[in-house]
């Protein structure tokens, strides 16, 4: 949240008490906010809430014990931009019904591999999407059963997959509003002090109120002062899954810039920055088109 107000305790009351006719007039402050008002909204790009496991990774080659591994965060991410794009039209030899894999049921939000409107075809078609990324000449990825899977070669993959103009850079909050904006959903990664992951960027939103600041005196001649604050919003689909209707785990609006999957939720389904955020190595992949 950007406020031009911001509180400047420790500082003492000099800067305050100017305001005032005499130095010990000053009294306090009192901040007035206005109602929020939506400035910018562009709605979640991606229709499909898909997952590591849990069928969809019923036609990975790798077993762990009574189930497959996992397909890995990568291969997930790729996996729902090219859903989004819609193309190629095959992945390694079969044919992929892109529409049906990306039907939202009737009061939905979002698609699954659970949806009744994704049909059996479509079904198969995301599990051999999720397992053939991995193919050595795509992800090549590094299955394994105790942790996520893991892939280095995401930029060749989407190359391979049609996508060349795609490339990686450093984060950065306005390429990153600039490319949802165009409708270009975006490849991040990013660690914690443990781990690392990866994910999509696909909706932006922004609101902002006005704030009046009155500083009150001990005399007839309060002061007063106008401002706004703003919120930025950024959608994240982890690739966790997550219930068709929205209500899912992690995935959802952050504050821009702020991947923290463990912070507390509050009512208006912004992420606070806490513990265990995927702040460190931030790059994406952009120009995905």
């Amino acid at each position: 949240m950007k406020s031009k107000f911001e509180p400047d305790e420790g500082k003492g009351r000099k800067f305050k008490n100017f305001f005032c006719i005499e130095p010990d007039h000053y009294k306090n402050d009192i901040y007035i906010y206005g109602k929020w008002e939506l400035n910018e909204f562009k709605r979640p790009l991606l229709k499909t809430l898909w997952s590591q496991s849990r069928k969809y990774n019923n036609k990975v080659s790798i077993q762990c014990g009574d189930d497959e591994a996992p397909v890995g965060c990568v291969a997930v991410a790729i996996g729902q931009i090219l859903a989004y794009h819609k193309r190629p039209n095959t992945i390694v030899g079969r044919k992929m019904h892109w529409e049906n894999m990306t039907n939202i049921d009737t009061g939905d939000l979002f698609s699954n591999i659970y949806s009744f409107s994704v049909d059996d075809t479509a079904k198969e078609d995301i599990q051999y999407l999720l397992a053939h990324l991995g193919d050595k000449d795509l992800l090549a990825m590094e299955y394994t059963c105790d942790r996520g899977s893991s892939s280095g070669r995401v930029l060749e993959a989407l190359h391979n997959l049609e996508y060349r103009s795609a490339y990686f850079t450093d984060y950065n909050n306005n390429q990153v509003i600039s490319e949802i904006k165009n409708n270009r959903p975006l490849y991040i990664q990013g660690c914690d002090n443990v781990t690392c992951h990866a994910w999509v960027l696909d909706g932006y939103l922004l609101k902002r109120r006005t704030v009046t600041l009155v500083t009150t005196c001990d005399s007839p001649d309060d002061f007063v002062r106008m401002g706004e604050q703003t919120v930025e919003l950024v959608h994240n689909n982890l690739g966790w899954g997550g219930r068709a209707d929205g209500s899912n785990s992690a995935s959802g609006w952050y504050h821009i810039g702020i991947f923290d999957t463990k912070g507390e939720k509050d009512s208006s389904n912004m992420y606070k920055s806490g513990r265990r955020d995927y702040q460190f190595y931030k790059k994406i992949i952009v120009n995905i088109k």
